[in-house]
């Protein structure tokens, strides 16, 4: 019995599989149709009219029944769905999703079971999350084993997997689905431990069409516009690797223009980037892989460091209320310190990138006299945005020396 690394990217048109399989030492994708589909697996449930059957994925075009597309939208709209005028939580239709999709590694690899596994999405969100972490739960697999992440964290993981001098510069992808085409750049801070890395993002979706593909007369241009698009966007950037994926590029209008592409560059093309991913991903949870430490500057991250200087073990030293890469909606810290004569509190703002500090000075007004250190504070912060915060300082006497007056002193910090 073996223990299985997997991801899966959980897309809102098409679903992949990816696994590391021990045998091959190598990532592989799973699919049950793997000469038609590439290993895309339409993102959609069938309920069979005549025997009430759940169908997932190609089987849904062959027969009848009620069809349920745009899972991953039902899981952030609505309490609950009706199918075939039964009501169901909406996390029991992505459980039973998901539970297709993990049958179908079980085809592959019956003997093994699941020691990681990550899941990618467009992009997270709380219900998502949620809805995600509950329905593998139900099917016995814990938050333990699991992670959810966006497609930028699966884009970085499988850039930063690849050989160094794939991504010594910086690194594109073009990503042509169902919604149009976007262009992803990463970049890199290499001065900053642990480096930091940017997604600058474009789209381009009313520039090319999926829905093109379709179209003879418009598809004889795809080459073409997509070429001068690329050219437009690579004009004067250091990008020396791109990757191009998405189910847009299946078709074989790409390839045309992949030579000139190439010129000065490292080019790649699958549609299976976001799923490796995630298995990559799965795989330094597990120990298996190691990649370099770095901190994702991405959408809700904090670019520098809030703390307050303290006396501590006969040296200076701090005490964090938010670290520098976190996400503003999760940090949400509370620290105790004990005043020594003071009548103020300072709090330093620290951004790591541009190497500066920020002294900021809170009065502490009307403070009762106590004597020396017998007065405890309880300072928290609260975030608002990405440069937006609140600190709280809270008067908490000193035990039953001194009771707490309750006062408070409060400070909104907008960067």
């Amino acid at each position: 019995m073996g223990s299985l690394l997997l991801g899966i990217d959980l897309g809102k048109y098409h679903s992949q599989i990816s696994v590391y399989d021990e045998k091959k030492k190598d990532l592989v994708s799973i699919s049950p149709y793997p000469l038609e589909d590439e290993g895309l697996i339409p993102t959609v449930l069938l309920v069979t009219k005549d025997k009430k059957q759940w169908l997932y994925g190609h089987e849904c075009s062959k027969f009848d029944g009620e069809r349920i597309e745009h899972i991953l939208d039902i899981m952030e709209n609505g309490e609950n769905f009706t199918v075939c005028g039964v009501d169901f939580a909406k996390e029991v239709i992505l459980e039973k999703y998901l539970k297709k999709l993990l049958l179908l590694v079980r085809t592959h690899y019956p003997s093994d079971t699941i020691a990681k596994m990550v899941v990618t999405v467009e992009k997270k969100s709380e219900l998502i999350e949620e809805a995600v972490y509950l329905s593998l739960e139900k099917l016995g697999i814990g938050k333990d084993r699991v992670l959810l992440q966006s497609y930028e964290e699966s884009y970085i993981t499988y850039a930063l997997s690849q050989k160094k001098e794939l991504w010594f510069s910086d690194v594109g992808l073009f990503d042509f689905n169902e919604k149009g085409l976007y262009y992803k750049q990463l970049s890199f801070n290499r001065e900053n431990k642990p480096m930091a890395l940017y997604v600058i993002k474009k789209d381009y979706s009313e520039s090319l069409r999926y829905e093109w593909l379709e179209n003879r007369m418009e598809k004889e241009k795809l080459s073409y516009i997509f070429l001068n698009l690329a050219k437009e966007i690579l004009h004067k950037q250091n990008v020396t690797t791109i990757y191009i994926t998405g189910a847009g590029f299946r078709d074989s209008f790409a390839e045309k223009v992949l030579p000139e592409l190439c010129v000065g560059r490292r080019v790649f093309m699958g549609h299976n980037l976001y799923a490796h991913g995630a298995c990559y991903k799965a795989m330094e949870l597990a120990g298996r892989k190691k990649i370099e430490p770095y901190v994702f500057m991405g959408e809700d991250i904090i670019s520098y460091n809030v703390y307050v200087p303290v006396y501590r073990n006969a040296g200076e030293g701090y005490a964090e209320l938010s670290q520098f890469g976190m996400s503003w909606k999760e940090c949400r810290r509370e620290i105790e310190v004990i005043l020594d004569n003071e009548e103020e509190v300072r709090i330093v703002i620290n951004n790591p990138l541009k190497k500066e500090d920020k002294m900021l000075i809170m009065p502490l007004e009307r403070l009762p006299k106590r004597p020396e250190r017998m007065t405890r504070l309880s300072i928290s912060i609260e975030f608002l945005g990405e440069d937006e915060f609140v600190i709280r300082i809270k008067d908490m006497g000193f035990g039953s020396f001194y009771k707490s007056p309750s006062r408070i002193w409060e400070k909104r910090v907008k960067l």
